[in-house]
């Protein structure tokens, strides 16, 4: 073997062994990247096995305070109560929030509606010009092509030495309406363009509420909330049942036996009056005008009114009588008023 060819398989090796250093380094990066992605995997996963544990421990604590409670004589009554309470008080969110979804999609709903009215009624005066421009230039184009034909026709009446005379003119009042022709088809085209443009543009979407609906949203959302809290005016139990949602089981006792029945009474007699609360519209619509005119906003851009000053809770009887007493729903957040108006 020569010196040259020598080096030369030298050379060679020497690259194959870098090469395979070389795969070696990558797969020894690449395995440490896959060791790292696996220790952060078993962290979260420990984390979260102990944040599922802490869970599972406070179920079971709040199980077992609940079966302490229910052995208590003293106690078994209250807790009765307290989930009832807790029950209506739960009742009352989902009913405020069900009113409230409703009358966001119903003025979202009107209000797209004067929208794609105007889109409507403002394509329809887009289109109505372009077919009047259209109609004009297609009588434009009838008229170029009957005079046209006419001065072709006393072409091709003249004789021989009146065409000499007089032919040369005719062609060029030809040629001049063929042009105006051209241009007028030119012109129509692109009219029928515009025309199709106009057809094919997409409709506006739904664009949200604005300042106004917002506002006269919330009051309408506060005037039923209020109308809620008059449900359990009596015996305190507007309070009661707010704080049920607000406190654990266990933490408030409700008195004896005969106080646990009446107040559980209370709620029986309640409960069927939610079916009737929409009856009430009119005297809504009055509540929320009133609440409109106490409002307050912290600044101009603002939906929700300061909470100091809606604290009226206004009662309108039968015949429209208005009588009105402290009670601030909004700044105590009664069945989650803060969470379901417009901001």
């Amino acid at each position: 073997m020569s010196t040259r060819a020598a080096l030369l398989g030298t050379a060679k090796e020497a690259e194959q062994d870098s090469d395979k250093l070389l795969d070696l380094y990558w797969n020894r990066a690449e395995l440490k990247k896959a060791y790292a992605e696996a220790q952060n995997q078993q962290h979260r996963l420990q984390k979260r096995i102990d944040e599922e544990k802490g869970v599972s421990e406070r179920f079971k604590q709040k199980l077992e305070h609940l079966e302490a409670l229910l052995v208590d004589p003293e106690w078994i009554f209250s807790v009765t109560v307290h989930y009832q309470l807790r029950a209506l008080n739960n009742r009352c969110k989902h009913r405020l929030a069900a009113f409230s979804e409703q009358l966001k999609q119903q003025r979202e709903q009107r209000q797209h509606k004067k929208l794609l009215d105007s889109w409507n009624s403002r394509r329809a005066g887009q289109a109505k010009e372009v077919e009047s421009r259209l109609g004009s230039i297609r009588l434009k184009a009838q008229q170029c092509e009957e005079q046209a034909l006419d001065e072709q026709n006393r072409l091709d009446d003249m004789g021989f030495f009146k065409r000499l005379l007089k032919g040369k003119k005719s062609h060029q009042q030809l040629d001049t309406l063929a042009e105006t022709r051209a241009a007028l088809d030119a012109k129509e085209r692109e009219l029928l363009s515009q025309l199709e443009q106009l057809q094919g543009v997409e409709p506006p979407g739904q664009q949200g509420l604005d300042l106004a609906a917002k506002r006269s949203i919330n009051f309408m959302i506060l005037a039923f909330a209020q109308q809620l809290y008059l449900l359990f005016q009596d015996d305190n139990l507007a309070s009661l049942v707010k704080e049920s949602g607000d406190k654990s089981v266990g933490a408030i006792q409700y008195g004896s036996k005969e106080d646990c029945d009446r107040i559980l009474a209370d709620i029986s007699s309640r409960w069927n009056a939610f079916d009737t609360i929409m009856d009430y519209a009119d005297v809504l619509q009055q509540r929320a005008r009133l609440l409109s005119d106490k409002a307050l906003f912290m600044k101009e851009d603002d939906a929700v009114p300061v909470a100091a000053t809606l604290s009226t809770l206004i009662a309108i009887n039968e015949s429209g009588g208005v009588t009105e007493r402290n009670a601030n729903l909004l700044g105590e957040n009664y069945w989650d008023v803060a969470k379901v108006v417009s901001r």
